[in-house]
């Protein structure tokens, strides 16, 4: 007897049975190995969802990596230099891309403090700044987009540590309308004097 025949668009009736519940763990209860492949897997699957264009479920996947993602112990336990810089550097892309997804959703304050928390652990992390620079200026906050954005650039003066050709333009382009609009009077040529500075 083979399968049963089952006519297209005929509704089906699933019958479901809970067999077994178990309570995430603790995070203090791990192994840091383990919360380091678990943020992982969280912090993947929040790229897949933002790929999607479904931020909300991409924040929530990446909140729940920076849940699992801490160097804390029990007291008396205590954590290896590598180990903790491996979290923090798990972190640092988590808390990016928590960044990026709450624009998305245009959360300019929550992505703001997400930014803040970025460069808390990585002073000098470009995307951070530019984000936060972003921000800034859609907050109508130019004098300090402008500062935050020329110390990006500064870091980052070129292409070659990772910012795509596209960004890095969008980048100079945004610096120079932050220009116009918050100085009145400059012009094009004193905008580009200040990708030299």
């Amino acid at each position: 007897m083979g399968d049963p025949d089952i006519p297209a668009c005929s509704p089906l009736l699933y019958q479901l049975q809970l067999l077994d519940i178990r309570e995430k763990p603790d995070p203090l209860d791990l192994l840091i190995s383990d919360r380091i492949r678990i943020g992982n897997q969280k912090r993947e699957r929040g790229n897949f969802f933002f790929q999607r264009e479904e931020f909300v479920m991409a924040a929530q996947s990446y909140c729940m990596a920076l849940h699992v993602l801490t160097t804390q112990t029990r007291a008396g336990e205590s954590t290896r230099v590598a180990e903790h810089e491996e979290v923090q550097e798990c972190r640092v892309k988590c808390l990016n891309n928590l960044a990026a997804t709450q624009m998305k959703l245009e959360h300019v304050d929550e992505a703001l403090l997400t930014c803040q928390d970025v460069l808390f652990l990585d002073p000098l992390n470009v995307k951070a700044l530019f984000r936060k620079g972003k921000l800034l200026s859609d907050k109508g906050e130019y004098q300090e987009a402008m500062e935050t954005l020329k110390k990006a650039l500064r870091l980052e003066p070129s292409t070659k540590v990772g910012l795509r050709p596209t960004l890095f333009e969008y980048f100079k382009i945004h610096l120079c309308t932050l220009v116009q609009k918050s100085l009145k009077g400059y012009n094009g040529k004193e905008c580009l004097i200040l990708f030299n500075k």
